[in-house]
């Protein structure tokens, strides 16, 4: 039989593994909560006090980059902007810009986040919150 006709029709397959990950992941998405000089780049580092990279651009998966580089920026975003972007299992992360398109993490917040972080960076789902001036 076709794999069509014996799929689960109310049951959406994943096409990728990220996909896959996402659906099980105790989180749909994050959104770092940027304090200081933030303004908008397409590409960035996220580092933590000791200096580690623990997000960069390599992090996400070229399809997802090519779709949304590392997440979407949004200033002062509402709950409706977050939930649509990156649904409603979310993650807050506080970051600090250093204003070189370097974000600073503590370790603790980042581990907090839990195992399920890395399908989201990976897909993208990202919302990075800066304040309107």
């Amino acid at each position: 039989y076709p794999t069509a006709l014996t799929a689960h029709p109310l049951r959406p397959r994943a096409h990728t593994h990220l996909e896959a990950a996402e659906a099980r992941s105790e989180i749909s998405g994050g959104v770092f909560v940027c304090s200081g000089l933030c303004s908008p780049k397409p590409a960035y580092e996220v580092v933590d006090e000791t200096g580690r990279v623990v997000y960069r651009p390599s992090h996400v998966d070229r399809k997802y980059f090519s779709e949304n580089l590392m997440g979407r920026w949004f200033a002062d975003p509402t709950p409706g902007e977050i939930r649509a972007f990156v649904g409603s299992k979310i993650k807050y992360i506080p970051v600090r810009s250093r204003g070189d398109g370097v974000f600073k993490v503590k370790s603790s917040d980042w581990k907090q986040a839990g195992p399920s972080l890395g399908a989201v960076l990976a897909a993208a789902k990202v919302i990075i919150s800066i304040k309107k001036s």
